[in-house]
């Protein structure tokens, strides 16, 4: 209660230290970044398990396990949330401050990091404040609290086992993994732009972090620093994860379960359940397919199975309407843009799929959830189906991106 009545004096007398000007940018961003909030966090949102947990998953299910049932107690009450957060403070590792000097987590106030404890600078204090996005923000804040650190003291207690004092470089190296691969890229340049980054994407922090991820950045800087202890650990991490990864595709195709191969088709990296398309890989499959249709020059038709190019032979002009690479990066930057920046470039420019938006289309991508979005393309298609909406709310609520197996024609 201390440090809640002190975080709300300091937010107090920040805001009375503004000028009017300040003050209006600060209500309009907090109303814009409202959409963000409630697109991506309502009632049975348990995303950061699937998204951001993907990795950790994978590489080290037992812990993402443990955390989800941490997760579970903070959704259900805020007293529940604190009492992780204690347990969180009495561990060896926040008392004599090695989780704050390894850069891993900022101090707990009121049971989150920091000033607010937000992945993403959303800039919106009030949204969090409605039930339902409160509980579900005190899941994320929880899961990914736990989860951290977590990683964090199991890849300690491997470096101790070689040397009982660690170098400092050794732990910032595993912590700055940590939060790369759960969604929070620690990079400095991106930490100082972000205010501004945050006003026209999505998540920025949860896009690096992809890309991050996805090219083993976490890996090749421990090596480059010399940290070998920390790049074994994080080698060693990529291995299961691959190898569960090959697991789950191997047992798919026992059971006869599709999962998309094609590298540049719109479902790459999904496994196929009943009618639909699962994702358990975060967001790392999207930069794939993105880089693979550049380097290819061309997708894989989902209606026919074809190939569609997207640049033209030599001496020979691509058909009329066809989608070209310029198109392929339009519409990758327009699916990571914040809600209002994206609803407005579809009203004005029609969706990726080149298809007339109205206002109203416009206005419930804005503000509707991710998951009710899912789940009225699909009512829309192919009409009311009570069985198949709970696999996609699940898939969504867990994380696993869902997608109706419904294509536009053209």
């Amino acid at each position: 209660k201390v440090a809640e009545a002190w975080r709300k004096a300091k937010k107090q007398f920040e805001w009375e230290g503004k000028t009017k000007l300040e003050k209006a940018y600060a209500i309009a961003a907090g109303s814009a970044n409202a959409s963000r909030v409630i697109l991506t966090n309502f009632v049975l949102d348990f995303s950061a398990f699937g998204r951001q947990g993907w990795f950790v998953l994978h590489s080290r299910p037992t812990v993402a396990v443990k955390a989800a049932k941490e997760m579970f107690k903070a959704w259900s009450s805020k007293e529940g949330q604190l009492a992780v957060a204690e347990q969180i403070k009495s561990r060896k590792n926040y008392q004599d401050g090695t989780y704050f000097k390894a850069k891993l987590i900022k101090p707990l106030e009121g049971g989150v990091e920091g000033s607010g404890g937000r992945e993403e600078m959303t800039n919106s204090d009030w949204i969090h404040k409605v039930w339902g996005i409160r509980a579900s923000a005190r899941a994320y804040d929880t899961f990914m609290l736990v989860l951290r650190c977590d990683v964090f003291d199991m890849a300690q207690a491997q470096m101790a086992r070689h040397t009982p004092n660690i170098p400092l470089s050794e732990l910032q190296s595993i912590a700055y993994y940590i939060n790369t691969v759960t969604g929070r890229y620690p990079g400095k340049r991106l930490q100082s732009a972000g205010p501004f980054l945050n006003t026209w994407l999505l998540a920025p922090k949860f896009v690096a972090s992809n890309w991050s991820t996805g090219a083993g950045v976490p890996l090749w800087r421990a090596m480059r620093k010399g940290d070998k202890m920390a790049a074994k650990i994080i080698a060693q991490d990529y291995v299961k994860s691959a190898a569960t990864i090959m697991s789950l595709i191997g047992l798919a195709s026992m059971f006869g379960v599709d999962f998309e191969r094609r590298l540049t088709h719109r479902n790459f990296g999904s496994f196929k359940i009943g009618d639909d398309w699962i994702s358990p890989f975060g967001g790392i499959p999207s930069v794939y397919t993105f880089i693979g249709r550049l380097v290819c020059g061309g997708r894989v038709d989902p209606n026919t199975g074809g190939w569609r190019p997207s640049r033209a032979k030599k001496g020979e002009k691509l058909k009329y309407g066809s989608q070209t690479s310029w198109d392929d990066v339009k519409d990758y930057i327009a699916g990571k843009l914040h809600p209002w920046p994206r609803g407005t470039f579809e009203k004005m420019f029609g969706d990726q799929f080149g298809n007339y938006v109205s206002w109203g289309e416009a206005l419930t991508n804005m503000y509707a959830p991710i998951t009710a979005q899912t789940v009225v393309d699909a009512w829309a298609a192919e009409g009311f189906d009570p069985a198949r909406f709970a696999k996609l709310v699940g898939a969504e609520g867990a994380g696993f991106g869902a997608k109706p197996n419904v294509y536009p024609k053209n």
